[in-house]
Order: structure tokens, then sequence, then C-alpha cells
């Protein structure tokens, strides 16, 4: 139940985003369909979708685990517990990676995007179990240089800079 709740939850914010979307941008004529509106609400009607879903894949394994369940014999009790604590260390990961995510939202306007996602990148990879810290700085770069490249160069869309660094 949590799964789904969890997926209605992300799903529920992605909508409400949905809706404020066209408030937080100006409104200019399309060039080729595109507008400052478009890829925001590509991201958020994809996350929607994607919370759908999950909540389908979710409800399929439990129906079909049930029912599976019920030709096995006792064993259910001592599974169920381990995966208690394998999901209570799931929603930890995930409400570190929210805290993450915040504060590298608040911190945008100071030291820029790229800075503070790079850094939400390496400590999301090693909250995620990634050990070796060089190797997670590596894949924060190039994952920042590839972003920096789509939108800078392909797209033509500056990233805040931040504060700091003007």
């Amino acid at each position: 139940m949590r799964e789904i709740m969890s997926y209605l939850v992300i799903g529920l914010i992605a909508v409400v985003f949905i809706v404020i979307t066209p408030a937080q941008t100006s409104y200019f004529e399309p060039e080729f369909g595109l507008t400052p509106r478009t890829f925001p609400l590509v991201i958020l009607w994809g996350i929607v979708g994607l919370s759908c879903i999950g909540m389908i894949v979710t409800v399929i394994r439990r129906f079909s685990s049930r029912y599976a369940a019920n030709y096995q014999t006792d064993t259910r009790e001592e599974g169920q517990e381990n995966d208690d604590e394998a999901e209570s260390i799931h929603f930890k990961k995930i409400f570190l990676l929210s805290l993450l995510t915040a504060a590298a939202v608040l911190f945008i306007p100071y030291i820029g995007f790229y800075v503070s996602v790079g850094i939400v990148l390496w400590i999301a990879f090693a909250i995620a179990g990634r050990k070796k810290w060089s190797r997670n700085i590596i894949y924060s770069v190039v994952t920042m240089v590839a972003i920096w490249v789509v939108f800078e160069k392909v797209m033509s869309v500056s990233l805040p800079k931040g504060s700091w660094f003007l």
C-alpha cells in the first residue's frame, strides 16, 4: 500500500505543477510548435504517466503474489519481515534524496544550477550505494556537461548561473 501511495503522491505533485506551469512561464508565439512551457509540461506529463504505470504494476504484483501465496507453504511471515525492513530502508533513502533535492533548489540562486545539481548527483550516487567517490564525481561531471551541451548549445536555453559566480 505504501508503494501505491508513493506513486499517487508523486503523480499529484506533478499534476499540481502542470496546473501551475502556465502561470509561471511567459506566453510566446510557438516557433516550430515549441514554447517555454513545452519542456516542463512534457517532463511533468511523463512523471504522471510513470506514476500511473507504477501504480498499475504494483497492483498487478500484489494480486499475483497473493495468488501465488495461496499455493505456497507458510514461510510468508519471515519474508514479510525482510520486505518491511528493506522497504523502510528505501523510504529513508527517498526521504534523504527529497531533502537533498530541496536543498539544491534553495542553493540554485546562489551557486547556480550546474554546481548544485552536480553536488546533488554526487551525493545521490553515494546514497544509492556507489562506494567509489572518484567515479561518482566523474559521473556527476559528465552528466552536468551533457546537460550543459543540451541546454546551452543545442536548445540555447540558459540555466541559472548563481549570484556567487556572476
